[in-house]
């Protein structure tokens, strides 16, 4: 939050990618209440973003106050020729220009 507090302007668009709810395998920890903290954090900024997350209720949940579009994606892991269909989110806080 604080490279977005640093950088953010009218014309700035950020990239958000978080780690994942209830995923394992990230060196970081990245307790629940942060995400919280971003979604309120992101309704203040001026500049633009777009967020990135897995598809988890309470994601929705926490970040309910923008616009959201679900994407349908495929996860492999390291390589594997096996795929899995999964679903993920994109949050913004701008109009997106007609499909």
């Amino acid at each position: 939050m604080r490279c977005i507090s640093r950088y953010d302007a009218p014309k700035t668009l950020f990239f958000i990618d978080p780690p994942y709810c209830e995923t394992e395998g990230y060196t970081t920890e990245f307790p629940f209440d942060r995400y919280t903290e971003l979604s309120n954090h992101l309704r203040g900024i001026k500049g633009k973003f777009i967020l990135t997350i897995n598809n988890h209720p309470h994601i929705r949940e926490v970040f309910a106050a923008f616009p959201h579009k679900t994407l349908k994606t495929k996860y492999t892991v390291c390589g594997a020729t096996r795929s899995q269909d999964v679903s993920e989110l994109m949050f913004y806080n701008f109009k997106l220009p007609p499909a």
